[in-house]
């Protein structure tokens, strides 16, 4: 896989990407920046909530445990006014059954995040 995904095939996506720890932001923007992708960041499950609501995004990368609003509550909450986005929770642990089954979620990311891992969600997510 090249350097850049940037394509004029491929449709530019908007991405909300989520965590309360400006490290792990870091680290999932400069993967991202390799894309072609709008990115916006929000440091909680409150804040990617409104901006959810002013905005629509193509996908969401939400982490999963946050001190304002967990990252499954705040997808939950997300679906109920957005059927279309797809969230995918980011975790350092296995998800349990309730995330995995639910319709809140559309799958999940393990942390810490592997670039080839997010760059193959993004071309997945772009070429749909």
């Amino acid at each position: 896989m090249s350097e850049s995904l940037a394509s004029s095939d491929l449709p530019v996506l908007k991405v909300l990407l989520v965590d309360d720890q400006p490290f792990n932001l870091q680290i999932a923007q400069r993967v991202v920046a390799k894309t072609s992708a709008l990115v916006q960041t929000a440091e909680g499950g409150l804040a990617a909530i409104e901006l959810a609501r002013k905005t629509s995004f193509d996908l969401i990368l939400m982490d999963i445990q946050m001190p304002d609003l967990d990252g499954f509550t705040a997808s939950k909450e997300i679906r109920s006014f957005d059927a279309k986005v797809q969230i995918y929770i980011m975790s350092g642990d296995v998800p349990t059954e309730e995330i995995l089954n639910s319709e809140a979620v559309n799958g999940y990311i393990m942390k810490p995040l592997r670039p080839q891992a997010l760059l193959s969600l993004l071309t997945d997510i772009s070429s749909k």
